[in-house]
């Protein structure tokens, strides 16, 4: 009995086989882990309180085999820990499907983090894209307004000088008149022939004066404006102009030439327009002397200056919207599309709805209308990745293409 009774206890002390089974149990995702450990530790200690070492201990002092009773409450207590172990399984299958699927939810977590990471990241670098273009805008628009700051400057410079210079001109003709006044006082009254001859002498000297304070260029007396501009028009300018210089010239220019002869450098103005700005100005402002000469042809370079960066702002605006553009010297403006083969075809319309037609000619990157190939040029302003803004001066005769003006990204350029 004593060694069957060793046996039941050798048999009995490994009652703690239900809690080894608890190590069977694979690491749980981060999500869950703590909270089934905890489960699994509460179902270990409740094993490890079913060993019955009551009953192991009474088999070892003093077994009783042919009790009915003692048999039964073996039979019970191993009953109850096949059912314990049964649960922990159970609970251990559990346990494995909760972290599959808390493992499950933590890839889609990811899977959702990445995916609004990466469509962050795009709206960054679009935003970074805009904010470099509006910077680029912003640095053309500041370099402007600069530029227009040193010419208003100057120019209010050149009008003390012009005032200066109106004031010397008054006080020369007074004081020409008052020799007048004194030498016909001095000849009523004079008796002597050499007193005459005198105050003649005098007189002569006083008048090549005035020729000399009075007098034009010899060229532009004689030649005379054509009145490119109707003189009814000129006479209305002037007269708005209330004898400022600044007002009439500029008003005069926008008159005398085209929408798009403005845009062009000075250089390749027409020259008998400019040579008629000269005429004009002459038949309105008397020079006096060669100072203020140049101090009118100083002013009228600014004018030129500042209408053209103006009416190039105006076309800013319309590139940076559509990418290039065409226009006649009046201004009529028309839309180009890129083709396959690298031509820009003409449309009249900017939703390109419209063809215009044109000669193709292989070597002629420009569409030129048909409608517009007896203008004096053809205007094509595009906005380039290498070069920026860029203005071509186009022959619609020849297909002759010359750059105007470029702020390309090194700097600007122009003739």
């Amino acid at each position: 009995m004593s060694s069957h009774g060793k046996k039941r206890g050798s048999s009995s002390t490994g009652s703690s086989t239900p809690a080894k089974r608890v190590s069977f149990a694979t690491p749980l995702c981060n999500t869950s882990k703590a909270a089934n450990e905890e489960t699994i530790d509460i179902m270990a200690d409740r094993l490890i309180k079913k060993t019955y070492e009551d009953i192991v201990e009474e088999l070892n002092t003093d077994p009783q085999w042919s009790s009915r009773t003692f048999q039964s409450r073996i039979f019970k207590a191993f009953k109850n820990c096949t059912r314990e172990g049964e649960k922990v399984a159970l609970e251990y299958q559990r346990c494995k499907k909760d972290r599959v699927r808390a493992e499950e939810a933590f890839e889609k977590s990811n899977e959702k983090i990445q995916d609004f990471e990466q469509r962050t990241y795009e709206a960054e670098e679009e935003l970074r894209e805009q904010k470099d273009e509006l910077n680029a805008a912003q640095t053309i628009i500041e370099r402007n307004q600069y530029k227009i700051g040193l010419i208003e400057k100057e120019n209010e410079k050149l009008k003390e000088e012009l005032m200066k210079e109106k004031e010397e001109r008054k006080l020369a003709e007074k004081k020409l008149a008052d020799a007048k006044i004194e030498a016909a006082k001095h000849a009523s009254e004079s008796e002597s022939k050499s007193a005459m001859d005198g105050l003649e002498e005098k007189i002569n000297c006083l008048k090549e004066e005035l020729v000399k304070l009075q007098s034009y260029t010899s060229n532009d007396v004689m030649q005379g404006p054509m009145w490119l501009v109707k003189k009814e028009i000129v006479e209305s300018i002037y007269k708005n102009s209330q004898d400022e210089f600044e007002s009439f010239i500029c008003n005069y220019i926008e008159a005398l030439f085209q929408w798009a002869e403005l845009v062009l450098p000075e250089s390749m103005l027409n020259k008998n327009k400019l040579a008629e700005v000269n005429f004009i100005i002459a038949q309105y402002f008397k020079f006096i002397g060669e100072k203020q000469k140049n101090l009118y042809e100083k002013m009228v370079k600014k004018v030129f200056e500042k209408l053209r960066s103006s009416y190039r702002q105006k076309i800013y605006s319309l590139i940076k919207k559509y990418g290039i553009i065409g226009f006649t010297p009046d201004g009529s403006c028309f839309f180009y599309e890129r083709q396959q083969n690298g031509q820009f075809n003409p449309f009249s319309d900017d939703k390109f709805l419209h063809p215009m037609q044109f000669n193709s000619k292989s070597d002629h990157i420009y569409g030129i209308p048909t409608e517009y190939e007896n203008s004096d040029f053809i205007m094509v302003v595009e906005n380039t990745v290498n070069s920026g803004i860029v203005f071509y001066h186009i022959d619609p005769k020849s297909g002759y293409k010359q750059m105007v003006y470029s702020n390309g990204r090194t700097g600007k350029k122009g003739l």
